[in-house]
């Protein structure tokens, strides 16, 4: 026999399609249905609030319209009894009336009832509903019985089950298990799925079934007495597929009869819950085969369609989710290890951090080798070789030890004239002196400038850049604390004279000018300080040669050149205890200008010899005469190394 094979598939559904839905009549939502109105209770209302009132429907709710009505008798009494009624529904925010009725029965003994349907021409949102009130006033003893007032709703199946359409939002979102290959379990424990909001929105099932050809059902004898066959019947195969609640109850059955002799086909089934369910709220699943005649079934299989927790795939899809707050915490450590001082890494972040902020937080940031050195450097240019203005650190570390170390020390002359030029005074003690006021100076950080050189006073902005456009030091003048500059002389036989530093800017004319009144001012300061030594020591040292009295004009020679070394030796006293800079270098030009006095060398500059013969050769010839410039070279040339050694005769 032949059997045919063939598939079989249908889809059954348990709730009205997502374009076709079906308006469902609630009960009455009006409590106490009956109210006398008596002469001292002239009105009464019943109102309820729409969306407490279906609560229990669930979610997806839309509101179609209301039926509403009551039975009334008006009872004998004065003339002119009457009951009015009004209805109205308002938004949910109580503003507007979204439907407003009234009327009014007048006349005493008058009954009947009064029946109304309101429909809002569409569906409406449940939150958008606001209250439904009915009120009645009277003025007689008049009563009203059997108030009702039912809603007319839809529920959307998108809500309760988002596999009713495809067109449904989350219809993307529902996944299929795993086939089930047991003919009976219990759904939950089978499916083992993880999250308290998970959903079972269907399920499908299948098998094949193998249907025989015609079959005894009724055993008989045959005419030469042999057993034989009486009722012949076509065989049929049956399967019924049962879903329970977790109480027992039926959520779904359903029984499959294949009759179709000499078949073999496939049959399969899908089926959509009538709401989304709880794994929790479902029993067990059970597939029973019933036989008649020849056939079978096999290859049975189950499966179920869900929607997964969203907490489970996501914590943070919902603060209500389990784990939230764990979640939450994790993705902020990930995207900030700083945002908490329990996130892991946060050690290291906060590390990273302070040592991004500065180098010098830990000796284990990266840098802080570079930075701490320096940080040294700025502190003391001296720590290392190459700091920026070790330099001229340096070289006033030198000049603090000895002044003489180099001649661009501060205090460089005056030592040199003290140690060289005096006699008996302790130039060790004045050179310590000398370079008090650098000492402290060059030790001190602020005075560290930007650029590596160190400042002699502090700085007026903080930058010594700054500091030098806004205030330009005299670099010119023997008395600035800054200057450096020695007067210019060629002549090698003065070792003074010949001091210059390296590198110093030729004078402007400013400062020329500058240069040329203090040096007019130290000259007047000097001369104001010999003559008064002179005085002291009794008299001129340079008055007019007398042949007579050459003793006694060497002897006062010698007591102002006595006074003059005296004079320098206090003076230079008197700088190895000056405080600053300014009082040491303010007597430097005088302690030079005592030191370097020759008693009566002035008389060479201002004796004159009278010239009798050349007047008369002017009065004769009404002219002056010219002297002969041969005659005067031959004398100059001549007379040169004679006044070298003039010249040089003062310093020995």
């Amino acid at each position: 026999m032949k059997l045919a094979r063939f598939l079989l598939s249908c889809v059954v559904c348990f709730c009205a399609s997502a374009q076709a839905q079906t308006t469902v009549t609630s009960g009455n939502l009006i409590g106490n249905p009956t109210v006398t109105l008596a002469p001292y209770i002239r009105n009464t209302s019943y109102a309820y609030a729409v969306n407490q009132a279906l609560a229990s429907v669930g979610a997806g709710v839309k509101i179609a319209g209301f039926d509403y009505g009551f039975n009334y008798a008006v009872n004998d009494g004065a003339v002119g009894g009457y009951l009015n009624w009004s209805a109205k529904i308002t938004n949910s925010s109580e503003t507007a009336n979204l439907y407003e009725s009234n009327g009014g029965i007048s006349g005493n003994g008058q009954s009947g009832a009064i029946n109304r349907t309101q429909s809002f021409g569409g569906l409406t949102d449940l939150a958008d509903i606001g209250t439904f009130k009915l009120s009645f006033v009277s003025n007689q003893n008049s009563s009203v019985t059997n108030v009702y007032s039912q809603a007319r709703y839809a529920v959307d199946p998108c809500v309760t089950n988002p596999l009713s359409s495809p067109s449904c939002a989350g219809y993307n979102d529902v996944v299929t298990s795993q086939n089930i290959y047991a003919t009976s379990y219990a759904i939950n424990q089978a499916l083992n799925l993880s999250g308290s909001g998970v959903r079972i929105n269907g399920f499908s099932y299948g098998y094949n079934v193998l249907v025989g050809g015609q079959w005894c059902s009724v055993a008989g004898e045959n005419p030469d007495g042999s057993l034989g066959c009486s009722v012949w019947s076509p065989s049929s195969m049956a399967v019924k597929t049962q879903v329970t609640n977790s109480v027992g109850d039926d959520v779904y059955l359903q029984s499959h009869y294949h009759t179709d002799q000499n078949t073999n086909a496939a049959y399969s089934y899908s089926v959509v819950l009538d709401q989304k369910r709880s794994p929790l709220s479902l029993g067990n699943f059970n597939m029973t085969v019933g036989q008649w005649g020849t056939g079978a079934v096999y290859n049975m299989w189950s499966n179920w369609q869900y929607t997964p927790d969203a907490c489970v795939a996501n914590p943070l899809s919902s603060p209500g989710c389990d784990g939230y707050a764990t979640a939450l915490f994790a993705q902020q450590c990930t995207a900030n290890p700083l945002s908490d001082s329990a996130c892991p890494g946060y050690a290291a972040a906060f590390f990273t951090q302070q040592c991004t902020a500065t180098a010098m937080y830990n000796p284990s940031c990266p840098g802080y080798a570079a930075a701490y050195r320096a940080q040294q450097c700025s502190l003391n240019p001296l720590y290392a070789s190459d700091c920026p203005g070790y330099q001229q650190a340096y070289l006033n570390a030198q000049c603090i030890q000895d002044s003489l170390y180099s001649r661009q020390c501060e205090g460089y002359n005056t030592a040199y004239a003290i140690k060289y030029l005096v006699t008996g005074i302790d130039s060790t003690a004045v050179n310590n002196s000398l370079s008090a006021t650098a000492a402290v100076k060059a030790r001190d950080p602020a005075l560290i400038n930007n650029n590596g050189t160190v400042s002699a006073m502090p700085s007026a902005t903080g930058d010594s850049t700054v500091d030098s456009v806004l205030t330009t030091p005299s670099t010119t003048s023997t008395t600035s604390p800054t200057s450096v500059l020695r007067p210019a002389n060629n002549n090698p036989g003065n070792p003074i004279g010949n001091m210059q530093p390296g590198g110093t800017a030729p004078a402007n004319n400013s400062q020329m000018a500058q240069r040329q009144e203090e040096k007019k001012s130290e000259e007047k300061k000097t001369e104001g300080a010999v003559a008064a030594v002179e005085k002291e020591a009794g008299g001129k040292s340079d008055t007019k040669p007398d042949n007579k009295s050459s003793g006694g004009r060497t002897e006062n020679r010698e007591k102002v050149r006595e006074a003059m070394t005296a004079r320098a030796k206090e003076l230079a006293s008197d700088m190895s205890r000056a405080a600053t800079l300014e009082a040491q270098t303010a007597n430097q030009a005088v302690v030079l200008g005592l030191i370097s006095y020759v008693p009566g060398f002035s008389a060479y500059q201002a004796s004159q010899v009278p010239d009798s013969l050349g007047q008369a050769v002017a009065r004769q010839y009404g002219r002056p005469s010219v002297d002969n410039r041969w005659a005067q070279r031959g004398l100059s040339v001549a007379n040169d190394r004679l006044h070298q050694e003039m010249v040089n005769q003062q310093y020995k």
